[in-house]
């Protein structure tokens, strides 16, 4: 089973698990699996069934979607980590 690290922010709507892992053979079935368990989590990653465009997923270090998106293939050992997108700063 895959492992998906969720950041602070997302760890309420899963059960306060701050690591949860899931059977899949692409990011998206992994995701899917893990929707099933954590339906509040699915309101907040996604919208109309793809990622909300405020969240990130890493495998290592590389953003999926410079790789095959949700259609990236994994395995067993593979790690993913979800991280938010980070905005604000001052204007001048």
């Amino acid at each position: 089973m895959a492992t998906i690290i969720l950041p602070t922010m997302l760890r309420s709507f899963a059960g306060r698990n701050e690591e949860i892992s899931a059977p899949g053979a692409t990011v998206e079935e992994v995701l899917s699996n893990i929707m099933q368990q954590y339906p509040e989590l699915e309101k907040q990653m996604l919208v109309g069934g793809r990622l909300r465009s405020y969240f990130r997923i890493f495998m290592g270090k590389q953003n999926i979607h410079y790789m095959n998106g949700l259609e990236t293939p994994v395995d067993d050992k593979t790690v993913l980590r979800v991280i938010p997108a980070i905005g604000g700063g001052c204007g001048a």
